[in-house]
Parts: C-alpha cells; structure tokens; sequence
C-alpha cells in the first residue's frame, strides 16, 4: 500500500538529481505520528482543504504559526534512503519488465507521443480503476473504456454484460488473466472454488456463485435462507434498537492531547422498533463544538438512550463495535469520574477485537450486526454484490411488496416518529418509473443561500459517510458562521436518521421474508 508513495519519492529524487547533478538529495516522508499528541488546539486548520478556482482540489497553509513543525506538530520525518535505492537498483519495481530509470524514460516516451502504453492487465488493478466514468460524468472520456478496448477488444455491448468486477469479494484473479475471461457468462462455477450449498449460512463462494447466475440469467428475485434466517431473528429481543455513529479519524488533531487517526464520534441516531409495530426516532447526538472532544459525552447519551430498554440492538457493519473498542481505551486512560460506569456499558454492549489491550469479551447486550445478517442469509440482485446499506436500502426498495406499499405514504400516515423529517415526508418515490435512492433525496445543506454568500465549508450534500467525516472536519473552523454550521448540522442529522430508519426497513423486509 506504500508503494506509490514511495515510487513517487524515488521519481521526485530523480528529477531533482538530474536538474542539479551537484547536489546529494536524501528522501524523507514527512508522516503523522500515533505516538504524539497535538500540543495546540486547532492543528488541523492550519493545512485547510479548499477548492481553487479551476475546482480542482488544494491546501491553504498556516504554517508560519508553528515555530518548529516537528516539535509542535504531530509529524515526524522518516529517513527512507535505503528503500529508495533499493528502488533505484531495481530491487523493487513500479513496472515488473523495466528497470527503474528504463520505466521513467518509457513511460515519458509514451506520454510526449500521447500514444496507448499497452502494458499487460492486472484484473485486481483494474477493478479499482480511478478512471472509470459514471453517469454524472458521461460526457468524459473512460481510461477503463479505453484500455479494455484495445487490450479484449471490448465493445460497449461488452461493458455492459455482468463481469467479474461486480463480484463480492472475488480473489481468484490470477486464474482469469491466464484465459482473458471477465465476463460472468463465460466463467466455470468451479472458478469460484467449491461450494458448500449450506443451509445454515451463505459461504462467501456460494453467494459468489449466486450473484453469478442471477446476474446471467437476469434474474432479479432475492435469495434467502429462509429457515436459518427465522432462527436467527426468533433469537432477538423486542424492542429493536437500531444504532448507527458518524465518526472521524483524521491524521491532524482537532484539539490539544489528541493523537493522528484517533477515534473522534461527534454523533449518532437511534431508532427503536417495539412489536406491535410502532417506530420511534427515539434519540440523537450531536457535536461540532471547534476543539471540544465529544466521546465521552457522546458515550453518556448512548448510554442514556440504550438504557431505555433491555431490547437487541443492532448496527449494519463492524464500525460501531470498532469505535466503541476505540473509546473504551479513551475512557481507560482518562481521568473522568463515571470512567468505571462508562468502560462497563460499552463492555455490556461489544465485544473485544482481536488487537485489544484487555482481556477478551462478548458483552452480554452485544450489538449485531445486520450487514452480517445479509451476509449469511440474503442476497439481492439489485445490490450487485454491494453489502453497503447504501446499496441493500434502494435494492429493497426494488424487491420489498410490503415496503414499497408501506414507504410510499407519507410519514403522517404511518406508525412513525421523526425527529427531523416533516410528516409528509414520501421515502419512496420514483421517476419515470425508476426508484430514487433515498440518499439521494435527502436535499441541499444549503438551499436558501443565494449563490454570492461565502461558505467556508464548500459542502453541497451531506449522502454518504465521506461526505459526514467531511463536514465535521470543516466544522472545526472557528471562523465557520453560525448560520453554516447550523446547516449542515440539520444536514447530519438528516442524514444519520436515514441510516437507522434504512436498518428498520431492511429489518421490516427479512421479516417479510420469513413470513
């Protein structure tokens, strides 16, 4: 995962070496440093992240303000001269068949002639292609499009035939570069390995080897497990509670004694679902409070919230129990007076991970996880391999008779409470008879500003969790408006809100199912 990096160091060291031939360049990355703790509060706003006027991306510095970067900061720098001429020797190499100068000079010749490199495909690469087009961007040439092209001789009917890259979890690259072969049609089931047809649960081969043929075959019925399935829901607890956190680990601290990457949960949305029915947004938190550490307060009202019942509680993916472990050190390590109160709820409520400094432990209210759920007992066409709720939610919306008749009445005449949505609020809509992901409703941050107001933030909208770190992140702005930071707060909790109430609709549809 460093290799670009340092392949980047090796060419910058090359350049510089070639325009001044008198100098000696020793190469250094210049990193953030877990062992240190900022000294000063708001180190983050003094590298800002802005857009320039051509709308590519940069970074404004106040760097003036620190009087010695390493000392005051929390970066250190790391000599790298050993693995950099060891790159240089071509010991290790950007391009397996070129030496390391051979590959500059090549790749140089290519670029001033604008000519097809034509190098040899790594699927696995390939998959992660950054020059990729979507629909948004249609009107742009796809690199992606563009290589395959002249390398299989893809045609755009090719393209849109299911491939191996829409498969979940797929490792066994290598087997197809050997025969060319990508698309799903062509691919042997053996392929995947050998499969387990349980059932108890899906195995990771034997949902690979579904997607496979319901993608072939066009087929856009879910498939479930549904006898396991049922057991495993029979075993929850009524009320359902379903959680979900908004969190931030970034390598420049917002405050004084916080470290690079550690875990920062500024908020969370909690809905609960009782037996008869009936779906309350029974609590939230937040706090973009500039250089104010929200995780333990953060934790108190978690606490609050899920001490309200003794019902399962669920989040969707392993990032709760994971900021939770984080905290749980915090609250270790700290000096507050409920410290023993706090490090036994989150202990009751988790359990530990495997790189944990305390013993091991499964809390006896441990939260389960519904992305799991979906994993072991449920596979849905229209996610296309995707276990993001953000992909499962509008594939339900698809396939779900009784949440589409349910969700497509307002909330004023459902068994609903919100707290930051209107009762007329519709989830689901369509145009031109296609469902709109909900995500994508959730609107503007900024809809009454006109276009001349200044904002700081240069937020559109709050969808995804990228874009909900992001806004925390331009919230510590000191000189933020209140007006601004007001709304992308109401953006936030929008947002979080729809996470829980998407984890109670997938809820609502595997109940469906096992009915």
């Amino acid at each position: 995962e460093w290799k670009f990096y340092l392949f980047d160091v090796a060419f910058q060291k090359y350049v510089i070496e070639k325009s001044f031939p008198v100098f000696k360049v020793t190469p250094y990355l210049m990193l953030a440093d877990k062992k240190k703790t900022s000294s000063i509060n708001g180190l983050n706003q003094l590298f800002r992240v802005t857009k320039k006027s051509d709308n590519r991306t940069g970074v404004t510095t106040k760097i003036s303000k620190l009087n010695n970067i390493e000392e005051e900061s929390v970066l250190s720098k790391v000599d790298i001269s050993e693995i950099i001429y060891k790159i240089e020797v071509g010991e290790h190499r950007i391009l397996e068949d070129y030496e390391f100068e051979d590959a500059i000079q090549s790749l140089s010749k290519a670029y001033q002639e604008d000519r097809f490199f034509d190098y040899d495909l790594n699927f696995q690469s390939c998959k992660e292609c950054e020059f990729k087009t979507t629909e948004e961007d249609s009107n742009l040439k796809s690199g992606f499009k563009n290589c395959f092209s002249k390398k299989l001789n893809w045609t755009e009917e090719d393209f849109d035939a299911p491939n191996a890259f829409e498969i979940w979890d797929f490792r066994r690259w290598k087997v197809l570069e050997k025969t060319a072969i990508l698309k799903l049609e062509d691919i042997d089931d053996i392929i995947f390995g050998e499969a387990e047809n349980s059932e108890v649960n899906m195995s990771r081969i034997d949902r690979q080897i579904i997607q496979k043929h319901k993608a072939v075959e066009d087929d856009k019925t879910p498939e479930v497990l549904t006898n396991a399935l049922r057991l495993e829901m029979e075993a929850w607890k009524f009320p359902l509670n379903f959680i979900d956190f908004e969190t931030s680990m970034v390598a420049l601290p917002f405050y004084a004694g916080q470290k690079p990457y550690e875990q920062v949960a500024f908020q969370f949305s909690h809905h609960v679902y009782y037996k008869d029915g009936t779906i309350e947004h029974a609590n939230e938190y937040i706090n973009l409070t500039p250089g104010e550490s929200p995780n333990f307060d953060f934790i108190r009202a978690l606490k609050r919230s899920l001490e309200q019942n003794e019902g399962s509680i669920f989040m969707f993916s392993n990032h709760e129990n994971t900021v939770l472990n984080q905290i749980l050190e915090q609250v270790y390590y700290s000096n507050i007076s409920d410290k023993a109160d706090l490090f036994a709820f989150i202990q009751q409520i988790t359990k530990a991970k495997k790189s944990s400094e305390f013993p091991g432990w499964i809390g006896d209210r441990c939260m389960i996880d519904l992305c799991k759920v979906i994993k072991d007992y449920y596979y849905n066409p229209y996610t296309k391999g995707s276990n993001s709720i953000k992909n499962v939610l509008p594939a339900v919306f698809e396939t779900s008779e009784f949440v589409i008749s349910k969700y497509s009445k307002p909330l004023k005449d459902l068994n609903i409470t919100s707290k930051n949505f209107d009762n007329s609020k519709i989830w689901l809509t369509k145009e031109n008879g296609k469902v709109i992901d909900p995500y994508k409703s959730l609107g503007k941050i900024h809809e009454d500003y006109d276009d001349d107001v200044t904002l700081i933030g240069e937020l559109d909208e709050i969808n995804n969790g990228g874009a909900a770190l992001t806004a925390y992140g331009r919230c510590q702005y000191t000189d933020m408006s209140d007006a601004e930071r007001n709304n992308i707060q109401n953006a936030l909790l929008k947002y979080c809100e729809l996470d829980t109430l998407a984890m109670v609709m997938i809820y609502e549809h595997l109940n469906e199912m096992t009915q």
